[in-house]
């Protein structure tokens, strides 16, 4: 299973910032922690609107994106985007959405 990382941000007035490294662009806000998968899946699905699916994207691991300075301190989630085939559920759902 290949995992879409998202960095979280606790932000002041109880809300969670969401960016997605691996997706530049892709930011969204939660209420609460438990919200954050669909909002993230949500702001996939808007990007996708604007600008289509990305025809090839590099999933970094996580110990990857820990390293980056822009992300220190963040914490971090992930979704899963591909089936056991290797097959990319995430963007056929935000496809056909």
């Amino acid at each position: 299973m290949q995992k879409l990382f998202i960095a979280v941000e606790d932000r002041e007035g109880n809300e969670f910032g969401i960016k997605i490294p691996d997706l530049p662009g892709v930011i969204g806000t939660a209420k609460t922690f438990s919200e954050i998968p669909e909002r993230a899946k949500e702001a996939i699905q808007n990007y996708m609107a604007s600008n289509g699916a990305p025809t090839f994207m590099m999933i970094r691991g996580l110990d990857q994106l820990m390293k980056l300075e822009e992300f220190k301190g963040v914490c971090w989630t992930c979704l899963d985007v591909a089936n056991r085939h290797g097959q990319n559920n995430l963007f056929k759902k935000a496809q056909a959405a």
